[in-house]
């Protein structure tokens, strides 16, 4: 593809996005040289998780071997970094401290150049296997894109029509770290692209493939 290598880079928050992940690997495989999948052993609210680290012993077992050459697995060790925000009062402090780690920590724990390219989604946020190379051309032209997908609400189904979705970002690793002090949230940067390029499937918590 050119430049370094393409990344989609999603974070795994609770054993209900395992089909996320599959679908994930089953759409991109052919189309990017990795996945970079991260988990933190703290919520968002900063509170322990349950269960600590779910997704080797849950979700690894679940995907076929022939794609776990390309998979990165990151544990986010939560207890230096998140802040406890699990009362309406300290709701700002997910949004400061605790989703830029979770999001944006990698980078210090991935071997990354700073050519490559990188798709940052969330588990229940995809991306069409033929647009990767529309958005790598994208962000060859503009460095940083926003991605805009189309919005699905509570069933795969239903379609949230004229609420566009455009929290993704993809970008060079060395750009997308200069948008703001680290860790950088990988969320809402650089230019909109105009085109849908996936789909945010937003709370269908229960579905199969």
């Amino acid at each position: 593809m050119g430049d370094g290598k393409v990344y989609l880079k999603t974070y795994f928050y609770a054993e209900y996005e395992t089909n996320y992940v599959l679908l994930q690997l089953l759409e991109l495989y052919p189309f990017v040289d990795g996945f970079i999948i991260c988990e933190c052993d703290y919520t968002h609210q900063g509170t322990p998780k349950k269960g600590g680290f779910l997704f080797q012993s849950h979700v690894m077992p679940k995907i076929p071997p022939m794609y776990h050459d390309k998979i990165t697995y990151v544990k986010l060790r939560g207890k230096k970094h998140v802040r406890r925000a699990d009362k309406a009062e300290l709701e700002h402090l997910i949004h400061k401290y605790n989703e830029p780690f979770m999001r944006g920590y990698f980078t210090r724990l991935v071997s990354l150049e700073p050519d490559d390219i990188v798709i940052s989604v969330d588990c229940d946020e995809f991306i069409y296997g033929h647009e990767v190379a529309r958005i790598v051309e994208d962000v060859r032209r503009e460095k940083v894109v926003k991605l805009k997908l189309r919005q699905f609400f509570y069933k795969p189904t239903y379609l949230w029509e004229g609420k566009d979705f455009i929290s993704p970002t993809a970008g060079y690793v060395k750009d997308v770290l200069r948008t703001e002090p680290f860790p950088q949230n990988w969320r809402y940067k650089g230019k909109l692209m105009d085109r849908y390029v996936g789909v945010h499937l937003s709370w269908c918590l229960v579905w199969k493939i």
